[in-house]
């Protein structure tokens, strides 16, 4: 009788034992992971404030110069391999389209205008449209002035090795436009790279721009 007892106070003396050690590994496991967790949030927080703090001060108002810049005329007859200056033979109307779209867009670069708080940066042109923005809201989409609304683009930016990369997607092809600082940090250069059926090869050009007034704000 005395054995029972003493072995039933055993039994439940070994099982609170078990219970205590499976209730300290559950802590251990929980404690485990919150800590990883906690981990994950600072490194990501670090990872943003390190961006930032690498993110160009970009703001201001900016003039083209063109003396300093690319001969985009030039460098667009190289992509189509018009060595004649003629270009376009052949294409009738729609090539008169695309001067209009080009002449349209380099009309926009005259002059840029650019808002800037820690990364969120957002671009506009001389006629205040919107060339690039990040974040972007989903993406940004704009419908040209086509025949038949054929074409819509979308753009996307993104901060890339210390400058703004905005990507703009349309059913003709691609361009990537670039904005950065000059070494002295005096300038704005604005790098574009256009790839489509247009051209033999991609178009590559260089704008740069002086701030107005003589500094950037």
């Amino acid at each position: 009788m005395i054995r029972n007892r003493m072995a039933e106070k055993l039994s439940k003396g070994g099982n609170a034992s078990l219970a205590w050690s499976a209730l300290a590994i559950l802590g251990a496991v929980l404690l485990f992971s919150y800590a990883r967790a906690a981990a994950k949030e600072i490194s990501a927080l670090t990872a943003l404030q390190d961006a930032t703090a690498s993110t160009p001060k970009l703001a201001g108002h900016w003039q083209l110069d063109k003396d300093q810049s690319d001969d985009v005329h030039q460098k667009m007859q190289a992509a189509r391999g018009d060595s004649s200056g003629g270009g376009g033979r052949g294409q009738g109307g729609h090539n008169g389209e695309g001067r209009a779209q080009r002449g349209g867009m380099m009309d926009e670069l005259q002059t840029l205008a650019i808002e800037q708080t820690g990364s969120n940066v957002k671009v506009t042109g001389k006629s205040g449209r919107v060339l690039a923005q990040y974040p972007s809201s989903d993406s940004t989409a704009e419908k040209n002035a086509g025949p038949e609304g054929e074409s819509q683009r979308t753009t996307t930016a993104q901060w890339q090795n210390g400058q703004l990369t905005a990507v703009t997607q349309s059913p003709r092809g691609k361009s990537t436009r670039t904005y950065s600082l000059s070494p002295d940090g005096k300038q704005l250069y604005v790098t574009t790279k256009m790839e489509n059926e247009r051209f033999k090869e991609p178009l590559t050009y260089r704008l740069v721009y002086d701030p107005v007034g003589g500094s950037s704000d």
